[in-house]
């Protein structure tokens, strides 16, 4: 701890704890705070927009936020001194021009007087926009003269050079980072462009990971979220977060809670294994928050985030070229959901890659593989699954399942996976779906039976599974069956869907005192399954996967 209190990181620890005595930030505080920059830590940034969203900080820093950007464009300079008091981290000084999507139209010598008159009352970094500093170099070097004579009086302050784009990502994106990093004065270099597609942050990635001088790199959007997650694994100086969804300062903004609670952030680093979800779209996914719980538990030094890959086959064909050219991904695995499962079996079996026999079966790959060496293999854990439902939920194990009498609704892609499942133990399947066709094509293909979806109620099914959307929100009140009376009392009744967690036709099993079985199990045990398969690429083989954690999680959230 001593060697923090020498130098230059010590007089700017000492100058923090400070000028910050009247509210909580400590000389430990600060002494942590430096620790983690000089050791190239991601900091959690938030955005302070009015003196009424001061309230919030105290609970953001409990969560865990390095530094507070004071948005100066949108508060009076008669508020800059309640700031200074009333901040318990260091802060950046923004006064964000309208040219870049802030709300200030002066001129650059106002902009410059303003900023220096923040730095007076406190601070510890100054941003200031590229362009109007290359146009202006003149009035940007009484900024620096000011912020040299502060570092000669003790005082740690860092000057920000960015750019900003909300339209989209230039061309030459690479060529304006570059720019700004040859920069001398800029101690800090930041940009920030919108994300059209997801391919739009693999640029930012490469940037990051290349950069000779700190940089903060974000995609801006819903699409370009990930980049605000994964910018510890690739060496972003900070990544934004808003206090909450009613203070975002930007496009794609998460919330510290879900940057905190939902990916792990603090745990973020280049080491760091990653994982994720392919699908389009994917923003309701609750894969992320079930795989990053899982990993905590286990001390698995992993992340797992959403990739919204564009639904065609050649986006996705796309996407995983590029991330398999970037071996410093670390890469364990990925998840793949709808509209991708085909394209991912598709994909694997052009490159004539491993692939288990039921998923090819099946139809469908959910799940990817890569081994260190570049291999890939495909898997589809919903069957699995499927499977490790009902031995959990139904203490019904694969011996048990044997000549089972099984109703499977539906033909698409889940209701496949079931049929494989059922089929792979024993089980004795009939397949009941609206169009008649599609059953009768469905069962030929597993040598099982099919049947009228008019005589689904006259089946005497041991076990019921709905594998179609029926009963999903918004149409919580479809479902597959009319009357409470076609369900045995001592059949099981599992329904996929989980969202609702209670179902239609899971209220009419309750109430013929069957076993009855919401759709979250499946989506936990086929996460469980995943792990399973990317854990050995971490040579973790004898730490168990806390499924009851994931469980626990899973419905936490879908109750809420």
């Amino acid at each position: 701890m001593e060697r923090w209190k020498d130098g230059k990181i010590g007089r700017g620890v000492k100058c923090l704890a400070m000028r910050n005595r009247s509210f909580t930030f400590t000389l430990q505080q600060a002494v942590e705070l430096f620790r983690l920059m000089a050791m190239n830590k991601t900091l959690l940034t938030v955005s302070v927009t009015s003196l009424s969203s001061l309230g919030k900080i105290a609970e953001a820093v409990e969560a865990g936020v390095g530094l507070i950007e004071i948005r100066l464009d949108h508060l009076a300079r008669s508020d800059v001194a309640t700031l200074v008091r009333g901040s318990p981290r260091p802060m950046i000084w923004t006064l964000r021009h309208t040219s870049e999507g802030g709300q200030f139209d002066g001129s650059i010598d106002e902009q410059i007087d303003r900023l220096i008159e923040a730095l007076d009352a406190g601070g510890e970094f100054v941003d200031l926009e590229f362009q109007r500093w290359k146009a202006a170099k003149e009035a940007g070097q009484r900024l620096i003269d000011k912020i040299a004579a502060l570092r000669a009086a003790g005082r740690e302050v860092r000057l920000i050079l960015s750019w900003h784009d909300f339209q989209g990502t230039p061309d030459d994106l690479e060529q304006r980072v570059g720019q700004m990093a040859e920069e001398p004065y800029a101690d800090i270099v930041k940009f920030a462009c919108g994300a059209r597609t997801i391919f739009d942050n693999f640029r930012v990635f490469d940037i990051l990971h290349n950069a000779v001088k700190p940089t903060i790199g974000i995609a801006m959007g819903a699409t370009g979220s990930v980049s605000r997650v994964l910018a510890g694994k690739f060496g972003g100086f900070l990544t934004f977060a808003a206090m909450d969804e009613i203070h975002s300062s930007a496009p794609g903004q998460l919330t510290v809670e879900q940057m905190k609670a939902e990916y792990g952030l603090e745990r973020i680093n280049r080491a760091t294994k990653l994982a994720g979800i392919v699908g389009h779209p994917v923003g309701h996914s609750l894969s992320p928050i079930i795989h990053n719980r899982a990993y905590q538990a286990m001390g698995l030094d992993g992340v797992y985030v959403k990739f919204d890959v564009p639904e065609r086959y050649e986006d996705f064909c796309r996407f995983i070229d590029e991330v398999r050219r970037r071996e410093w991904f670390d890469l364990m695995g990925l998840s793949v959901t709808i509209p991708h499962k085909t394209h991912a079996l598709r994909y694997l079996k052009s490159l004539g890659a491993k692939i288990d026999p039921l998923a090819v079966k099946i139809g469908a790959v959910n799940t990817i593989v890569f081994g260190t060496g570049g291999e890939l293999w495909g898997y589809n854990t919903d069957y699995l699954g499927v499977l490790e439902t009902l031995r959990q939920q139904a203490d019904l194990p694969a011996e048990k399942l044997v000549g089972k009498r099984t109703a499977v609704f539906g033909s698409g892609g889940v209701a496949r996976a079931i049929v494989a499942a059922m089929m792979s133990v024993g089980a004795e399947v009939t397949v009941f779906n609206r169009t008649e066709s599609k059953a009768a094509a469905l069962a030929e293909e597993f040598g099982c039976r099919w049947a009228s979806w008019n005589d689904r109620e006259q089946f005497d099914a041991q076990i019921m599974i709905n594998g179609t959307s029926l009963g999903m929100w918004p149409e919580v009140e479809s479902c597959p069956l009319r009357r409470a009376e076609a369900i045995c009392p001592e059949c099981v009744v599992f329904d996929t869907v989980y969202n609702p967690l209670e179902t239609k036709l899971l209220r009419l099993a309750r109430s013929r005192g069957a076993v009855a079985i919401h759709g979250a199990d499946m989506l936990v045990y086929q996460a469980v399954e995943q792990i399973k398969l990317w854990k050995p690429q971490q040579g973790d083989k004898e730490i168990s996967i806390p499924a009851d954690i994931m469980r626990t999680v899973v419905l936490s959230k879908l109750s809420n």
